[in-house]
């Protein structure tokens, strides 16, 4: 997130001075909601006496009211189009994952660790960039990768985007498992809707097919050369194929096995955490982003704020003009509620601000048009 304002700063100046348009009916609503709700998670988290917690729950939801509700509205005035938005998006990504892939060499990881402050221990056999770490950092990644693919299906398909989207892709693989599923699906998805025009989908799937190879040819010389990790490497590429393994999955069975508080008063209110310790003494632990939420702010208002951000994202969704356009967005909310069974990623911020913040822009877009 750094690296792209950091970058849209060098290269565009803006101001602050355009109006944001909150107006709308949905995004007043939208919003009016997620205050009421950092107001309720407040208010339990102060009665459970969990407000100093490290897990407290207030804290999630008032950086998602922050990052995801407010600054998808505001930086709307900030960007003329998607497309910009995309490309500096894409830029930063592309860092990251150049940064990624580098820390295959040890000189390069150690070299990372002693600039971050981290539980790295937990990633001895992954590869890691400045912020990028386990699951949550495939995210980050795929984030960018969204930016891209948007740009080649829908504004220009020319060898960068292809570099770039390869170069993220790669990086993804390598740091976990859910962001490289979820880019798999978004690659199926470029591979059938890449283009109306049959002749013109033929050049881009060569163009990733050579690409790719090209990129594979050099990432194996650059790791001769680098002496990389080769245990780091075969363990990383080993554990993509759990996806197959069915009801056998360690992840499936891990969370499976994790406990999921039954429903009482106190996770019907909520609270106050989404681990740990409750008031009540109850150890809670799971790695669900939709039971954090459960057990945190409780069943109900869980439950509306699930409802009410698949809501918004529908109703901007209706607004797209262009079938494949709104096929695109679909797949990506599906994809962001798919994977948060895993891991809490819709409160860790990035994909549904990137999500949301290019919906408003392409509407906005579409509008300016008119």
């Amino acid at each position: 997130m750094l690296l792209m304002i950091a970058i849209f700063t060098v290269r565009s100046r803006f101001g602050i001075g355009k109006r944001v348009k909150w107006s709308r009916r949905n995004v007043i609503i939208w919003g009016l909601f997620n205050v009421a709700l950092l107001i309720y998670t407040l208010s339990i988290t102060i009665a459970n006496d969990a407000l100093t917690s490290n897990y407290s729950a207030v804290t999630g939801v008032f950086n998602y009211f922050v990052m995801v509700v407010f600054f998808s509205i505001v930086l709307e005035s900030f960007f003329e189009n998607e497309e910009e938005f995309c490309n500096v998006l894409i830029i930063a990504t592309l860092l990251q994952s150049i940064i990624v892939i580098a820390s295959l060499s040890s000189n390069v990881r150690l070299a990372l660790e002693s600039v971050q402050i981290g539980d790295f221990d937990r990633y001895v056999n992954r590869v890691i960039g400045l912020g990028i770490t386990g699951a949550t950092g495939s995210i980050y990644l795929f984030t960018g990768l969204i930016a891209n693919a948007y740009m080649i299906l829908f504004k220009k398909s020319n060898w960068k985007y292809m570099f770039s989207l390869l170069t993220i892709f790669v990086s993804i693989m390598l740091v976990a498992r859910t962001g490289f599923y979820a880019a798999s699906v978004l690659l199926i998805f470029i591979f059938i809707y890449g283009s109306g025009n049959i002749d013109k989908k033929i050049k881009q799937n060569l163009m990733i097919i050579i690409s790719s190879i090209v990129i594979g040819v050099v990432a194996f010389i650059a790791i001769s050369i680098t002496e990389a990790d080769g245990d780091l490497i075969r363990y990383t590429l080993g554990r993509l194929d759990e996806i197959f393994a069915g009801t056998e999955s360690k992840t499936l069975i891990t969370i499976s096995n994790m406990n999921i508080p039954s429903l009482s008063v106190e996770t019907f209110f909520g609270t106050g955490v989404r681990k740990g310790y409750t008031s009540s003494g109850e150890l809670i632990w799971h790695d669900s982003g939709y039971i954090q939420r459960y057990m945190s702010i409780g069943l109900l208002m869980a439950v509306l704020s699930y409802f009410s951000l698949i809501f918004y994202c529908a109703g901007l969704i209706k607004k797209i003009t262009g079938s494949r356009k709104r096929r695109f967005f679909i797949l990506v909310l599906m994809l962001m509620l798919v994977i948060e069974l895993k891991e809490p990623f819709i409160f860790t911020l990035s994909y549904p601000f990137v999500f949301l913040i290019i919906l408003r822009l392409t509407i906005k877009a579409q509008q300016n048009k008119i």
